[in-house]
């Protein structure tokens, strides 16, 4: 297999072929494209739409390590050309470049057709800056969007799986998405690859169809704050291959939300998943729903109400003596039913922990222990205030409703 370099320098890719070492640092001629397709402006060579992969294919290698081109050695000119057994040969879509370094092929956010470089300049500068850029194997782990008091994000922590800190104003402004610059930390958290699975379970308050009336104008401004921040956050995971779920009471008007729709229509592999808390051993029901595109999950969660004892409504309000003041405190029934039954957070975990292959999470090591750290240190450089020391979330072992 003979090696040519990239004679332009990194980041510039040309396709490669079988030449003497006196034709370096001329455009490339391969496949037809001759100096007329050579795009003086870009320096990029257009990709041939079908490439086809063989033993003795050439190599071509950047000299900035990015990636390689191998392409048939039946269609190089010159003398002494190999022959081509078409038995042995794979082919390989244009767009799917190979790392050096593996046999994996990844996605290859330059030059993906022969058109790209006579697309605007604004437009070919816009998808290389919202591009995935391509990255070896990375230590992958889980993120709860809106976790509030994060049992899920601790009972993924007691199956030693890889976490983040879940992300909710409940632990500090750092965490407020409704802020462009900290939402911005959480879109470069996911393109980075770091995270493989992220859950996503915005405040129901002002799409809930459980109180009498309409709810407050400051509810239904956050609401919407937050389900926008989700959406945006579920597009960067969509182009991330990163696994997701979201959750809301089944009777939601969040589901009907058009921009939550358009952007779970994207996905593939979406599946809805029913449930009840009951089946999960509390008092109430709440029927609530998931989609989600994690495998094995629905087989784990989708359990309904099969009790013959009558339920507690969760409507209305009730009033909580507090012990040390002496004073009773009103609270909505459904604030009670906020936090997910520990019997599900596990089973959740356990779907997480039965990953495989590339989707399976890594484990909590020191090194995943400094990335929590160094997102929090960013957080807190963004937001301005002082170093930010957060306790370990974690799952009751036994429900405790709070009455």
């Amino acid at each position: 297999m003979s090696t040519v370099r990239c004679p332009t320098g990194p980041g510039r890719r040309l396709c490669s072929q079988q030449r003497p070492p006196t034709t370096r640092g001329t455009p490339c001629r391969s496949f037809g494209h001759g100096e007329a397709s050579f795009s003086s402006r870009t320096g990029i060579c257009p990709v041939v739409p079908t490439t086809t992969l063989s033993a003795d294919a050439s190599l071509f290698i950047c000299p900035g390590g990015t990636g390689r081109h191998d392409h048939d050695p039946t269609r190089a000119t010159g003398e002494g050309a190999p022959s081509h057994d078409p038995t042995s040969a794979t082919p390989v879509p244009s767009h799917v470049w190979l790392p050096a370094d593996s046999g994996l092929g990844q996605p290859n956010e330059c030059s993906s057709s022969a058109g790209f470089d006579k697309l605007p300049r604004r437009a070919r500068r816009r998808a290389r800056r919202t591009a995935v850029q391509p990255r070896g194997r990375q230590p992958k782990a889980f993120l709860e969007i809106f976790g509030g008091s994060g049992r899920l994000t601790g009972a993924v922590r007691e199956r030693n799986l890889g976490w983040y800190f879940p992300v909710d104003v409940l632990h500090g402004d750092f965490f407020d998405l409704s802020r462009p610059d900290i939402l911005s930390c959480f879109v470069r958290l996911i393109r980075s690859g770091v995270i493989g699975v992220c859950h996503f379970a915005p405040p129901c308050a002002s799409w809930s169809t459980a109180s009498a009336g309409a709810p407050s104008a400051g509810n239904r401004i956050g609401g919407l704050v937050c389900a926008k921040a989700m959406v945006s956050l579920l597009r960067e995971c969509r182009l991330a291959g990163v696994l997701i779920s979201v959750e809301n009471p089944h009777g939601s008007s969040i589901w009907s939300w058009p921009p939550l729709v358009r952007e779970l229509r994207k996905f593939d592999n979406l599946e809805t998943i029913v449930t009840d808390y009951c089946a999960f051993g509390t008092p109430y029901r709440k029927r609530t729903r998931f989609v989600t595109n994690i495998p094995g999950l629905a087989q784990l969660l989708a359990s309904q109400c099969s009790c013959t004892c009558p339920h507690i409504a969760l409507s209305g309000t009730c009033s909580i003596m507090n012990p040390s003041t002496g004073r009773s405190n009103s609270r909505w029934m459904t604030s009670f039913s906020a936090p997910y039954p520990p019997k599900l957070c596990h089973a959740f975990a356990v779907a997480l922990e039965r990953l495989d292959g590339p989707l399976r999470l890594c484990a909590d090591s020191a090194g995943q222990h400094g990335r929590r750290l160094r997102l929090l240190s960013e957080l807190a450089s963004v937001d301005g205030s002082p170093a930010i020391e957060l306790r370990p979330p974690r799952c009751p072992a036994k429900l405790v409703i709070g009455w």
